[in-house]
């Protein structure tokens, strides 16, 4: 399965997209319900967040709940977090960052077929739209 995003990361640790049609389209392709997601998170959550797997990634996933604007961060499960960790803990709650390494050690246990299957790409094909009218 390919995944897109606005930029692929060029050391392999990943990619990301704050495109709304992109992250349509990958959730989707993973199976992931829009309206089940923003109905499961409390009201009191102020930006609904969301972590889970993906081949051998890590999706890390916000949006506002009209979703209109949001975010998608694919992290390989086997970047560094120590060597990184400032950059991270930069954007991060520690809560995540905790929630992360329980991630790394979580997909680190899958099959190399599970690890590949899922690729990224920022090569978005350009879609034939039905005309609306």
């Amino acid at each position: 399965m390919v995944l897109y995003v606005d930029k692929v990361q060029p050391n392999g640790t990943g990619g990301f997209t704050i495109d709304m049609e992109k992250i349509r389209f990958n959730l989707s392709e993973l199976h992931i319900n829009e309206p089940e997601f923003i109905a499961a998170i409390s009201k009191r959550t102020g930006i609904p967040t969301a972590m889970f797997e993906a081949g051998r990634y890590i999706v890390i996933f916000q949006c506002n709940r009209e979703f209109t604007q949001g975010r998608m961060a694919f992290l390989d499960y086997q970047v560094d977090l120590k060597k990184g960790f400032d950059h991270i803990a930069d954007s991060l709650t520690p809560k995540v960052v905790g929630e992360l390494h329980s991630k790394q050690q979580k997909i680190s246990g899958k099959s190399q077929e599970v690890l590949n299957s899922v690729a990224l790409s920022d090569n978005w094909p350009i879609f034939q739209r039905p005309n609306q009218n």
